[in-house]
């Protein structure tokens, strides 16, 4: 049998196969376009939300700082109580420190960076005015109005930033 490729039906059949092809050409394209977009989100995703969860872990180990403070007060009447708070204070101060800088690090992001490095800066001197009223409890002979007084508010702008 002969094919004839100058007749009418060959040459129909010859261009639906071309449309098929560029067509099926097209569809694998757009698929691996998918995909692609698929795995840079997915990415994006976790290191949003990585970050985030750094962020909300240093939040925490303040809030610990902070109890820790407040620790130092109440219980700082006795000497190995106070010493055994402010180092747990001390422990606090610098996780929080480590994992705001993790977060820095991990974010992609410039406004969220910046915003970290403020939180970092606010952190560093809620820490000095922590030790300004840590040495005024002291000195005071331990009263907890003196060192509260001093340290009042100093927590209220780490986190403030953010």
């Amino acid at each position: 049998m002969r094919v004839n490729f100058s007749s009418l039906q060959v040459k129909v059949l010859v261009i639906v196969a071309v449309a098929m092809g560029a067509a099926a050409a097209v569809s694998v394209g757009a698929l691996t376009q998918v995909y692609a977009s698929i795995r840079d989100l997915d990415r994006i995703s976790r290191d949003d939300f990585t970050a985030q969860q750094t962020i909300l872990l240093s939040m925490s180990d303040f809030k610990e700082q902070v109890q820790a403070w407040k620790n130092v007060l109440i219980r700082g009447k006795v000497a190995a109580e106070m010493q055994k708070q402010w180092a747990s204070f001390e422990k606090a101060e610098r996780e929080t420190v480590d994992r705001l800088k993790e977060a820095r690090s991990g974010t992609p992001h410039d406004k969220v960076r910046a915003k970290i490095e403020e939180s970092i800066a606010a952190h560093k001197a809620a820490g000095e005015v922590y030790r300004k009223a840590f040495e005024t409890y002291k000195s005071s002979n331990m009263d907890v109005t003196a060192g509260d007084e001093v340290a009042r508010g100093a927590d209220r702008k780490v986190f403030a930033i953010m």
